[in-house]
């Protein structure tokens, strides 16, 4: 017998689905104790240790542009591999360009 088929078989004996399976300890939402229940909420501070990570790591515009020119470049890349029956040279070349074209963009 599966499990909803026990489960039919019990209601239709008029009992509760709780009476035939053990639930264990169940206690209401909000009442339970959790490991971290008596822990001291934390306060936000807004000049965190991070924030100069997170703006060095930010990009500027003009490198945002580069790297949307250079994923177009790429995605046209590989478009170009697939006209040409997916030839591993017309990639190479391409994607060649595309890299050198993205690194004048940045300035190097």
């Amino acid at each position: 017998m599966n499990v909803a088929a026990a489960i039919v078989g019990v209601f239709n004996q008029g009992s509760r689905l709780t009476d035939a399976v053990d639930l264990g300890d169940v206690t209401a939402i909000g009442e339970a104790s959790t490991p971290l229940s008596g822990a001291a909420p934390f306060e936000y501070f807004s000049s965190a240790p991070s924030d100069g990570v997170l703006s060095m790591a930010m990009r500027s515009g003009r490198d945002a542009q580069c790297f949307a020119d250079n994923e177009q470049d790429m995605e046209m890349c590989n478009v170009a591999k697939a006209m040409y029956g997916g030839d591993p040279r017309t990639y190479a070349l391409c994607s060649s360009r595309a890299a050198e074209n993205y690194r004048t963009c940045l300035g190097y």
